[in-house]
């Protein structure tokens, strides 16, 4: 039986683009990692903050970005992604992920 809630179908409409992105994503990165002939710079995965539920000034929000031809995704944004993100930048020599390049962003949830 069909649902008739318009915001269950505004959901899937959302969400089908994010996960086929993400699926895109995983994929650029698995078939680098498989294959040493791929560059490695198309796509990495950089893990800026995992988070916690406990507010605590020594720890940043939750982040993450795909950065896929020089592009960084950033999904999700705690507090401190733009400080993170630039000491990653500087840490593992990605431009994509220092401030002014920072364009892309995508919200899985809220809070």
């Amino acid at each position: 039986m069909a649902s008739t809630n318009p915001n269950e179908y505004r959901w899937s409409k959302t969400r089908f683009p994010l996960l086929a992105a993400l699926s895109a994503a995983y994929f650029a990165v698995a078939v680098s990692m498989m294959n040493p002939a791929y560059p490695a710079e198309l796509a990495r995965l950089v893990i800026l903050a995992s988070g916690t539920p406990i507010p605590d000034p020594r720890r940043s929000g939750p982040a993450l970005a795909n950065v896929v031809r020089g592009q960084a995704y950033l999904f999700d944004a705690g507090a401190g992604v733009v400080r993170q993100a630039a000491a990653a930048a500087e840490q593992h020599h990605i431009s994509a992920l220092e401030a002014p390049n920072l364009t892309r962003l995508f919200l899985t949830h809220l809070h």
